[in-house]
């Protein structure tokens, strides 16, 4: 029994009961949508195996040989379900016209269960487990300090898988995003201009080769990460782009850094409701002619 999804995925994947038993029989019991009956909401994987010829000679093993058993892979939710089912449904009492009706309702009831309660818990327990183990990742990599890993990256592509989790497991959980913005735009501004002299290395792979990260993918993540944050301090993300504009050479190269002036130079409806237009935190990081400013500066340069 397993706490999450992924943990009976993770077995079921690893080959561990291939490697140690001889498979019989097979038997998935996967939840199907459309169907109604509660024997049918059962969810398991169950294996009929017995004992490898090399495991039977060991002397440990010689008293099982022959012997069958069923290996059952579930979650702890799924278990605790099938452990009701079975003592409620599978073992009915002999009611014969007594409180058919009310039985029928211990089944649905059951059902309901299932589908209400099992599904979701299930699927959050999942997510919980892995938003926690996004947090800690995330925090290791916070305390080896993530961006000077993406300046110090040896190449674009380890420059670019960084930027990648640097924006997926470590900048989402800064505790006061607005005081180190500065900083963060900084040094990514600083892995931009290492990114332009940084040799073209193609990316290996037992299919094949890839072609290597370039600047300008390497602009596409940081932009990415200006877009999403774009208001926390406006000003700082605008002059950041600035800088970057007037280094970009390419047309892929200016393409993301256009799209990102058009952005912050876009009134958006969302911030405007969520804030009110009175805000002192809108008046400090935005300005009324910021169309004009954007499209004449980037352009010009």
């Amino acid at each position: 029994m397993f706490y999450t999804n992924n943990d009976v995925t993770q077995l079921l994947n690893s080959g561990l009961i291939e490697q140690n038993f001889e498979i019989i029989e097979v038997k998935l019991h996967h939840l199907r949508r459309e169907v109604e009956e509660v024997a049918d909401l059962y969810i398991s994987n169950h294996y009929l195996v017995t004992l490898r010829t090399e495991r039977v000679a060991l002397p440990e093993c010689v008293s099982f040989a022959g012997m069958r058993c069923e290996i059952q892979v579930q979650t702890i939710l799924n278990h605790a379900w099938a452990e009701m089912a079975h003592d409620t449904i599978y073992k009915a009492p002999q009611l014969g016209d007594f409180g058919t009706r009310q039985f029928d309702s211990v089944k649905k009831r059951l059902h309901k269960v299932a589908r209400k309660f099992l599904l979701p818990a299930g699927y959050e327990f999942q997510q919980i487990a892995s938003d926690f183990k996004r947090l800690v990742e995330g925090k290791a990599l916070f305390d080896g300090d993530a961006l000077e890993a993406i300046v110090n990256a040896p190449d674009n592509n380890a420059r670019a898988k960084a930027l990648e989790t640097f924006a997926d497991a470590v900048l989402p959980f800064y505790g006061d995003l607005p005081s180190v913005y500065p900083q963060v735009v900084e040094r990514l501004i600083v892995a931009a201009d290492v990114s332009r002299v940084t040799r073209p290395i193609a990316i290996e792979t037992p299919y094949g080769s890839l072609p290597a990260k370039t600047l300008a993918n390497i602009l596409r993540l940081i932009v990415k990460i200006f877009e999403r944050y774009r208001y926390v301090q406006f000003d700082v993300t605008f002059e950041a782009l600035r800088t970057l504009y007037g280094w970009a050479a390419a047309e892929e190269e200016r393409m993301p850094l256009l799209e990102l002036g058009t952005s912050l130079s876009r009134h958006d409806l969302s911030v405007w409701q969520q804030y009110d237009p009175s805000h002192k935190w809108l008046w400090s990081t935005a300005s009324t002619n910021s169309v004009t400013r954007s499209d004449v500066v980037l352009r010009s340069s």
